[in-house]
């Protein structure tokens, strides 16, 4: 029997499965194994897992990043699904605990995806000003 359990605790995440989870992404081929690292240790992080009772081991399901001032704003992204876990509600669980998290709550909340606007829709996000601007560190 196993269950599932979302956690902010960092000291759980798989790095290694993150990254390959990330890069296959078609917004994640810049992600290094220590950008990776980098922008997790920078951000509130959800990990989804699934805990198997009989002997205690967990495997990382899913994955989320929020940039949170805590009181006025948060941006949620890096939001992934392991392939072989999707359609199976982990994305959903995820997203309603990221949503209800205190630090994340009462902020403005912001994501950026060209895909899967149905699903954040379910979370009360919405479309959003098309003038945003973005600058790189290389420019």
């Amino acid at each position: 029997m196993s269950r599932l359990f979302v956690s902010t605790d960092q000291n759980l995440i798989d790095f290694a499965w993150l990254h390959r989870t990330l890069e296959a992404e078609y917004w994640g081929w810049e992600y290094t194994k220590e950008k990776v690292q980098e922008n997790a240790a920078a951000a509130l992080c959800f990990g989804i897992y699934e805990r198997f009772e009989a002997s205690e081991d967990i495997i990382q399901l899913g994955f989320a990043r929020v940039i949170t001032d805590k009181v006025s704003f948060s941006f949620i992204c890096d939001v992934v699904v392991d392939a072989d876990y999707r359609r199976a509600g982990i994305g959903t669980k995820l997203m309603e605990c990221i949503v209800a998290h205190p630090d994340v709550k009462k902020t403005i909340t912001i994501l950026g995806t060209k895909q899967a606007w149905l699903f954040y829709e379910k979370f009360g996000f919405g479309p959003c000003a098309q003038a945003m601007m973005q600058k790189s560190p290389l420019k």
